[in-house]
């Protein structure tokens, strides 16, 4: 338990998401590697589960469950210490599935566990007993249920939100996408199919620009409730472009994590900037085009991708597995 302790220390400390900038310690650790088991960790920094095809019956639903499917992936809907460490639906329950990897110090049994009634992550939840349970598989139909005809499924995301991991309650369009998203996991034919795809940056940073597209598109409808989803977004694309940062650890890297670091400080601007007050929304949006504008010229960074911690022999080096 000491070293789990330990662990927690530095995963805190070393890992503080400072709001969303880009984050690494100075051991050049990587900040998913510290809720993975040692026999896993490779494994689930190298791969991960395919993405279900999800399908809609019409674009408007097809919208909301892409926009469930990365504020999925969001660390910033959760508050407390699940959003110091960066945690996301998308840490436990891995593309919608789940994660036979995880194992979170304090919180975590056995690899795949979670105890979701620590007082750790929820004071309100947390019963002093220490009793993980193994993380479902989101495909699989399970205690909830996802009928469309009753609220069971958004109440229960609503609750883990903002019960279990103490987080502020989001707008209703905000747990709408993540249902509708977790509704069209169980309506893929192929959900209970066991394929893992390579972790990629092409896949990273194609899921930053998706993030910053959907930002935009939910600034045309204007409002409050609409610049919050927008802020999660944008939020969220900022900590993808962390991950990517702190898989350069070569000094040759540097011109490449510079502009890692120049878009994230842009958006970090935007944010402090145009979602202030009352904000200009043709102009947000138009700023956030330009940003795609320049965010388009990446090309080079598939080219090295061999050469970073994307390469899983490079990685289990790094890792000393």
């Amino acid at each position: 338990m000491d070293t789990r302790r330990q662990h927690l220390t530095i995963l805190l400390g070393a890992f503080a998401l400072c709001g969303g900038a880009l984050a690494q310690s100075a051991g050049g650790a990587l900040r998913e590697a510290s809720w993975l088991s040692d026999e896993g960790r490779l494994e689930a920094l190298s791969s991960e589960p395919i993405s279900p095809h999800l399908s809609a019956a019409n674009p408007e639903a097809e919208r909301r469950i892409r926009l469930g499917q990365s504020l999925f992936k969001t660390p910033f809907l959760f508050g407390g210490q699940a959003a110091r460490a960066g945690l996301s639906c998308h840490s436990c329950h891995v593309n919608g599935r789940d994660n036979p990897s995880f194992q979170f110090p304090m919180v975590s049994g056995a690899p795949g566990t979670a105890d979701v009634t620590s007082s750790f992550f929820s004071e309100s939840l947390g019963n002093g007993v220490f009793d993980p349970t193994p993380i479902p598989d989101l495909a699989v139909p399970g205690k909830v249920s996802h009928d469309r005809d009753n609220a069971e499924l958004e109440d229960f995301i609503q609750t883990i939100i903002v019960q279990e991991f103490s987080g502020s309650p989001p707008p209703p369009e905000v747990i709408e996408a993540l249902a509708s998203y977790i509704r069209a996991l169980q309506s893929d034919a192929n959900a209970q199919v066991d394929q893992r795809v390579a972790r990629s940056i092409a896949s990273d940073l194609g899921e930053v620009d998706l993030m910053i597209a959907q930002a935009a598109d939910t600034l045309f409808d204007g409002g409050e409730q609409k610049m919050e989803i927008a802020r999660l977004l944008i939020s969220g694309a900022r900590h993808r472009l962390s991950l990517v940062h702190e898989r350069m650890v070569a000094p040759r890297h540097q011109e490449h994590r510079d502009w890692l670091v120049r878009r994230s400080r842009a958006l970090g601007e935007f944010l402090s900037g145009r979602l202030e007050g009352k904000p200009n929304f043709d102009a947000a949006i138009e700023e956030l085009g330009v940003w795609r504008h320049a965010f388009a010229d990446r090309g080079e960074f598939a080219a090295i991708e061999n050469a970073t911690l994307y390469n899983r022999e490079l990685l289990s080096a790094h890792l000393g597995d």
